[in-house]
This record gives structure tokens, sequence and C-alpha cells, in this order.
């Protein structure tokens, strides 16, 4: 099995990765889960996590961390995807200056098939940290418990009733493991040539819609434009146009 994970890593990482750093890890006593035991991530809480599941193997990091283990193909589609993500991210805390970025998660999986030795390359962040307009007066939002709950490293956190969520939370990371959320899975690389699946995908000349759009959408209504729809990847680009309607908001806002 190590010359399998080896040959994966060689893969993916094009020699980034030690063999001699992968180590099962031992405290949930399962053989086909490993992390990577490398200086490099002493800052990070979370290790890259190697899992293997029957002919595929996932490997996964934060985002921080794809820099030091993924080739240069991968890291350019990382990079690319991140630079348009931070475009619309920032745009939302220009219309939410409240929220706080500083912890928003963000990880990249890795799925390796054994058989046709092809891989794919995964983004995801979390959902969750979007509030749409008509949310702001809620303000009681679940997720901020349970990341005061995570902050403290616990063993076990039970829940009560969750009706909504919408976040893919890490729920269990004391064993400095990475569990990739299972939500928000923008596939942005493929060595196997598959058509790529990420919210910048445009059809009909429209992105995908998800919770970052929903949220911008939410505040860009109160202007009562018609020509602000921001899943049209034209109207960021107009930004004599776009920043009007910012401008616009921060007026009616006030």
């Amino acid at each position: 099995m190590n010359e399998i994970i080896t040959e994966c890593m060689e893969r993916i990482s094009s020699g980034k990765v030690d063999k001699n750093l992968i180590i099962v890890n031992n405290t949930i006593k399962n053989e086909n889960i490993f992390i990577i035991d490398d200086t490099l991530c002493d800052e990070h809480y979370h290790r890259p996590t190697i899992i293997i599941n029957n002919d595929i193997i996932h490997f996964i990091m934060t985002m921080e961390q794809s820099s030091l283990y993924l080739n240069d193909d991968c890291l350019n589609a990382v990079k690319h995807f991140n630079n348009e993500l931070m475009n619309y991210i920032n745009i939302y805390k220009q219309l939410q200056p409240n929220n706080d970025f500083s912890i928003m998660d963000r990880y990249i999986k890795v799925t390796y098939d054994i058989q046709k030795q092809n891989y794919d390359v995964f983004f995801a962040y979390h959902n969750a940290l979007f509030i749409r307009h008509s949310d702001q007066l809620n303000q009681h939002i679940w997720t901020s418990g349970i990341r005061s709950a995570m902050m403290r490293a616990p063993n076990i956190i039970v829940f009560g009733e969750l009706s909504e969520t919408g976040a893919a939370l890490l729920l269990n990371n004391t064993q400095k493991m990475i569990l990739f959320p299972i939500t928000n899975n923008n596939l942005i690389y493929s060595t196997e040539n598959k058509e790529l699946d990420h919210c910048f995908m445009t059809k009909n000349g429209l992105y995908k819609e998800n919770e970052l759009f929903k949220a911008i959408q939410s505040y860009l209504d109160l202007t009562e434009s018609d020509d602000c729809n921001i899943l049209d990847p034209n109207l960021i680009k107009n930004k004599s146009h776009f920043d009007s309607l910012l401008t616009l908001h921060k007026i009616l806002k006030f």
C-alpha cells in the first residue's frame, strides 16, 4: 500500500512530498488513514490527510498547504479559482463589512484513481459564512457557536436539533485530520479531461448559483437596478457601473 501512496504522491506533488513523512494516524486505529507529519505544517492545527477508500486515494489539505504539496498544474488551477473567489468575497465584504473572514476555511481535495492513474482536484469553502440581507436581523447563527466550540479543540460536540445547516464544517478535527466538507465541492482540475464543475462555470452566459452569489444579490437587489445580476460575469467587469451600484447601496443603507 505504501508503494501505491508513493506513486500517487509523486504524480500529484511532483516529488514535493517526502514519503518518510507519511505516517498512519494511529490515534484512530485505521490503517487506511494517514497524515503528513511535516514540520512545514507546524503552524497549522490540521495535517494534510490521506485516506484510502477502495481504489480511490483522497489527499486533503487546507488551501494554504496546497502550495507546499501540489504540482504546478494543480496549483495554477487552485490559484485561478481562489483569485476569482476572492474577487466576489471582497465585493461581499463591501456590502456586509461586519462579517469576519479571518477564519474563512478553504480546502483542497485531490482524488486519485489507482486503476486509471488519473486525479481530480476539488476546492471547497464554507457557505454559511455568507449572510443574506433578509437574515441580517437574525445574527444568532449556529455556526458561530460551533466555531467558538471548535477553538477549544473538543473531543466530542453534541448537537440538539439542526434544522437548517448550510455549512459544511469540520465537526471532528480533534485528531489533526482534515475531513473534507461534503457540500460546495468545486471541480477545478482533472487529468481525465472531465468537464469542470464549479461556481464560475457559465451556462447561458451566467455563473452557477451558490450561497455567495445569493448573499451578494440580496444586497444589490436593494438598489432596484434593472442591470444587477451578480451571476453575469460582465457585471463586475464594468467597473464604473458596478461601483455606482455599491455607492447606491451604501447610501440606501445609511
